[in-house]
């Protein structure tokens, strides 16, 4: 078996921002919390993780065919999308709450974007066993990401209503 280490471009691309996180991490976890997540779709989505991030290294780029040439475009697309959304996040005073916060209209964009990237990865690398490891992928991080999401939600309208309360109780 042939490896491609210029296939991990794919997954590095994605990683790029995450390594910056890492260094940068969220100032507001303590005081939002962090919601107990699902060990079952935990388990689901460190799974499609390692499997959508090491799995390209199997598979050769290819740039060929109308299909192939469209799908890179998409992928370039959600990219920068991506990193928007990062840049929102590093400029937002590192907020934890801007990870999950809508974008355009879409619920948890920072899960859903790199989600849709690696689902039309298998379209450039030609492997049916990327697209399996992208839907787990899918599976796993956008159902995490949705319930965080919700879970911030149901915050929101509270302390919101406590606020304007306690501004009609000081007039």
């Amino acid at each position: 078996m042939h490896l491609h280490p210029e296939s991990l471009l794919i997954t590095a691309a994605v990683l790029a921002p995450n390594l910056v996180f890492l260094a940068f991490p969220p100032k507001s976890v303590a005081k939002c919390g962090k919601a107990e997540d699902s060990a079952l779709f935990t388990v689901i989505e460190r799974v499609g993780q390692v499997s959508a991030f090491v799995l390209p290294l199997l598979f050769p780029l290819s740039f060929s065919g109308t299909s192939t040439l469209v799908a890179w475009l998409a992928m370039g697309m959600l990219l920068v999308s991506y990193y928007a959304l990062w840049v929102r996040f590093f400029a937002g005073n590192r907020d934890y709450a801007l990870l999950f916060r809508p974008a355009l209209g879409v619920p948890a964009p920072m899960a859903i974007a790199p989600v849709l990237y690696f689902l039309l990865s298998p379209l450039v690398l030609g492997s049916v066993w990327q697209a399996i490891a992208a839907s787990i992928l899918g599976v796993g991080h956008i159902t995490t990401s949705i319930r965080e999401a919700r879970r911030f939600h149901s915050l929101v309208p509270s302390s919101v209503s406590e606020a304007a309360g306690s501004r009609r109780r000081a007039l």
